[in-house]
């Protein structure tokens, strides 16, 4: 499971992925620092971008 986080840590999009590999298009949200949230069967990883 794949979600995005504001910077005040809601999920602003969530997504199942079955795949080791995806894309989050974030043209449609605001500027800004999101996290991502990748979580696997046996890790989770959080992962800071900017979006300018």
């Amino acid at each position: 499971m794949n979600y995005l986080l504001n910077i005040l840590g809601e999920v602003v999009y969530s997504k199942y992925v079955a795949t080791e590999k995806t894309e989050i298009d974030l043209n449609n949200f605001q500027n800004g620092i999101y996290f991502i949230k990748v979580i696997s069967k046996d890790k989770e990883v959080i992962m800071k971008t900017k979006k300018n």
